[in-house]
């Protein structure tokens, strides 16, 4: 029982990921799309170099490379954001889906 509430994101983190993906979507839909890598097409992912860029440059309080990284993992942790690999570790150099 204690593992299926970890896999469970809290209210408040759902509510932040949807609010970040709906100003993702709004202000930047070209980093959303279908990509190829290594012969396969991911669709609908971004590229996690991107997503850290683009959170350092629109969040007034996000203020280090290393801050971003965490806010996208820990949303990876939560699964409201899914590794192209299945996988819950998400790194600046990694697909996500959103």
């Amino acid at each position: 029982m204690y593992q299926q509430q970890l896999q469970i994101p809290s209210e408040k983190l759902k509510r932040a990921g949807r609010v970040l993906r709906t100003v993702l979507l709004t202000r930047a839909p070209h980093m959303v799309r279908d990509r190829k890598y290594h012969l396969r097409t991911y669709r609908k992912c971004m590229v996690g170099t991107e997503m850290v860029e683009w959170l350092l440059q629109q969040s007034p309080i996000v203020h280090s490379r290393n801050q971003a990284v965490g806010i996208w993992q820990a949303l990876c942790e939560e699964g409201i954001i899914v590794h192209g690999n299945g996988m819950n570790e998400c790194n600046s150099y990694q697909r996500v889906f959103l």
